[in-house]
């Protein structure tokens, strides 16, 4: 799984709105949709703001496994 996919999994596990995500983290749904859908990179300060938003650590939302793939 790609980390995108870690970081989707785990909002959607929490029942959480991608809207109030986006709202929070200070961007577009547009935008977190991008990162979340693989078509936007996603950086170290992404990986900050959408922890502080969840109340997460990074190795919540970043699960390195025999199958991540690094793009």
């Amino acid at each position: 799984m790609k980390p995108y996919q870690h970081i989707r999994k785990y909002i959607e596990d929490r029942g959480l709105k991608f809207g109030y995500i986006a709202k929070e983290a200070g961007y577009s749904k547009q935008t977190l949709s991008a990162m979340l859908n693989g078509k936007r990179k996603i950086y170290i300060d992404d990986v900050i703001k959408l922890c502080k938003v969840l109340g997460a650590q990074p190795n919540d939302l970043i699960v390195l496994d025999e199958d991540s793939e690094v793009s």
